[in-house]
């Protein structure tokens, strides 16, 4: 529709304009064949103007007789001094004495006209006689005829020229745009077509185009069906493969799920094993420590009675040994409880400085023993949000460590408090950790060294038990190590807020009075 529109107002334009040429080229005729006609007459009123003193009908008669003609509304002559003669004719579209004046003057080299609201034209009046030398001698001007030309008539000849002309042009170009219109649809509706196809095979593959155009359209129609056929067994194919897989992955995941379940059932039943023995453990370890401090009083009793010294040093040894025990206990018990999700938070206000130096005070002797120097500094708040418990936990664990696998070298703790958030960073020089175990190393009963030849006690879950205090505080923990150089672990705990009351959903342990 649009395109149809643009090219009826094409045709409308096209046959105005050539009405617009029309119109001009008629009236410049017009006014050429008022002039023409003018200059042909002028000389026939030669005898006229000689006479019109004497006798002025026949120079009346002959204006009368030019007045006639239905294009002449005014016909006047002039003597050659310029003085009118005779009129015949209405003179209301005469012009002013100047500008016939000017006309005159222009018209003694032939003809002259000014256009208005119609045709003004002056020509001269001459009379050629056989004396003189020249041609211009031989010329003598008696006056000049001034005629008003009307331009109604050309205006009337214009209108049905240019209306037939603009007529048959309407009619030839419609007609020629309706052909073009016609053969285009012809042409262009098997492309529509498709087209129209190629969209709808988006949506479905059983879709056929129809050619019935050209030899070029037939051919772009089959070559389309055919890829239509392979995208349709393509699809077909693809559909089966894709059922193939589905099943496979259908059954994988049931195999994984069942796989996933046994091993979580397999480590709940290990996490309440662990814990189970561990808590029946620890009831005979309180009776022999109870024995061994009842020995010990028993010696401080004696005296000098017997020979005390080898047995206290044995009994010290046994009430070590005891206390390793216990700590490995409740290791286990720490886990198996984060694991089991039964830890909550208890936050509480700490002094960052006496903190510190209760932890100085427990692992210097620690470090002296493996000649190691021991630092520990502080910077930023001196206060501190936090589960006093697990913050400990994280740092003697950490500390603990760096000390066991440090010998005649350095350790570092440093702690930075700021409003956003707590840095904890400790720091040796000691034997450090291959690249491969440092995501190992953060497992249960995991360790750097886990051969059989291994210089280092422990378990393996001090960092687990670490890993799982930061996570419940929200933190994040990084270690960085490099073998035989040292070892770096850096702990990023938020800012927490404290609140008014917690409640610990932790199991109680037993009363360590318990005997």
């Amino acid at each position: 529709m649009a395109m149809g529109g643009a090219l009826v107002l094409c045709a409308l334009s096209s046959a105005a304009l050539v009405m617009i040429i029309t119109f001009g080229r008629t009236t410049q005729l017009g006014k050429e064949h008022a002039e023409q006609f003018v200059k042909a007459v002028a000389p026939e009123m030669s005898y006229g103007l000689l006479i019109a003193r004497e006798d002025g009908k026949v120079a009346e008669t002959m204006l009368k007789t030019l007045a006639q003609r239905p294009d002449v509304m005014f016909a006047q002559l002039f003597d050659a001094d310029g003085s009118p003669v005779m009129s015949v004719g209405r003179s209301e579209d005469r012009l002013a004495n100047a500008d016939l004046t000017r006309l005159r003057a222009r018209s003694l080299s032939g003809v002259a006209s000014s256009a208005g609201a119609h045709w003004h034209v002056v020509a001269p009046v001459v009379m050629q006689s056989t004396l003189g030398a020249d041609e211009a001698a031989r010329t003598q001007l008696l006056g000049h005829l001034y005629v008003i030309w009307s331009r109604d008539q050309y205006e009337e000849i214009y209108t049905s020229i240019a209306l037939a002309i603009g007529a048959v042009s309407l009619i030839t170009i419609v007609g020629s745009l309706a052909w073009t219109i016609r053969r285009s649809r012809r042409l262009t509706a098997p492309i529509v077509d498709l087209a129209r196809s190629m969209d709808t095979a988006s949506l479905s593959h059983d879709v056929r185009a129809i050619g019935n155009g050209t030899a070029e359209i037939d051919r772009m129609a089959a070559a389309f069906n055919m890829l239509m056929e392979r995208l349709a067994d393509h699809r077909d194919h693809l559909e089966q493969t894709v059922q193939a897989r589905t099943s496979e992955l259908q059954s994988t995941n049931e195999e994984l799920r069942l796989a996933m379940h046994d091993a979580q059932q397999a480590e709940r039943f290990k996490s309440a094993f662990l814990a189970a023995v561990s808590h029946e453990m620890k009831t005979p370890l309180h009776s022999i420590d109870a024995y061994i401090r009842d020995a010990l009083s028993e010696l401080e009793f004696l005296g000098d009675a017997i020979d005390s010294a080898e047995v206290r040093s044995h009994l010290m040894t046994a009430l070590a040994q005891k206390e390793q025990l216990l700590g490995l206990i409740k290791q286990i018990l720490e886990l198996a409880r984060a694991k089991a999700g039964r830890h909550t938070l208890r936050l509480a206000e700490i002094n960052v400085k006496d903190w510190l130096a209760g932890l100085r005070q427990t692992y210097s002797p620690i470090a002296k023993s493996k000649k190691n120097l021991l630092a520990i500094t502080h910077e930023g708040a001196p206060h501190l949000v936090t589960d006093p418990q697990k913050l400990s936990a994280i740092a003697e664990n950490l500390l603990t460590n760096a000390c066991t696998y440090t010998c005649a070298g350095a350790v570092s703790l440093r702690l930075t408090c700021t409003t956003e958030e707590t840095t904890l960073i400790v720091s040796d020089n000691g034997c450090g950790i291959d690249a491969n175990l440092v995501d190992v190393v953060w497992e249960e009963f995991r360790q750097g060294d886990m051969g059989e030849t291994r210089s280092t006690g422990g378990t393996g879950l001090g960092l687990a038990v670490t890993k799982a205090y930061v996570e419940l505080l929200k933190g994040s923990v990084k270690l960085e190590g490099v073998k035989n150089e040292g070892t770096t672990i850096t702990v990023v705990l938020p800012v927490l807020e404290k609140i008014p009351t917690a409640v610990d959903t932790i199991e109680k342990e037993p009363s360590d009075a318990r005997v």
